[in-house]
């Protein structure tokens, strides 16, 4: 698919795609406002920076929180994905 002249972006969807659509109009991404924010009734959870904490302390959130890892992996590594 080649991109429009102005450099930006097309909308539109593969011609493979587009030649089965009804139309041909171009797709238009959801406006922030129709978003539909998130009701779940756990509060999210922050956790700290593992820079403040020892080892054995991030050890222990990983723990409390199901995270998977072995001995030989870099917890402060695995902190920082969550």
């Amino acid at each position: 698919m080649s991109r429009p002249p102005s450099g930006k972006k097309s909308h539109y969807l593969p011609s493979s795609i587009s030649s089965s659509s009804s139309s041909s109009q171009p797709l238009k991404p959801d406006k922030p406002q129709s978003l539909i924010p998130c009701k779940c009734d756990c509060p999210q959870v922050r956790w700290p920076r593992p820079s403040d904490l020892s080892p054995e302390k991030i050890k222990g959130l990983l723990i409390e929180h199901h995270v998977h890892f072995k001995a030989q992996d870099n917890i402060f590594a695995i902190a920082r994905l969550y």
